[in-house]
């Protein structure tokens, strides 16, 4: 819901950047889709591949799960300039990625 009302707030401001700039009315809600397009979502969703030609996941924090040109999975994490995984996949195979999800906690009775 927050990147929802972020992407929207990013829409008026644009708007206003395009009307400073006295693009016509009638041009500037594609430039404004066109624009916001561009803006990826600010979380990956846990169980969502995102291709690294769209973005990559910022270097050296949580494993990710990455996927290869020929179906492998792996853990893995990107270090800033390639991937580095537990199975020793070649960087340039990898065309995919998506974060882990949090780790199971088992409910405490009292």
């Amino acid at each position: 819901m927050s990147d929802l009302i972020e992407r929207e707030r990013t829409k008026d401001a644009v708007d206003c950047m395009l009307a400073l700039l006295r693009v016509p009315q009638d041009m500037r809600e594609e430039a404004i889709d066109l624009f916001i397009n561009r803006i990826p979502n600010a979380e990956p969703r846990v169980g969502e591949w995102i291709p690294c030609e769209e973005r990559m996941p910022k270097a050296f924090e949580n494993p990710v799960l990455v996927s290869g040109y020929k179906g492998y999975v792996s853990l893995g994490w990107w270090n800033g300039k390639e991937f580095e995984t537990a199975t020793r996949l070649p960087h340039v195979d990898v065309i995919a990625w998506q974060p882990l999800p949090e780790p199971y906690e088992m409910e405490r009775s009292e």
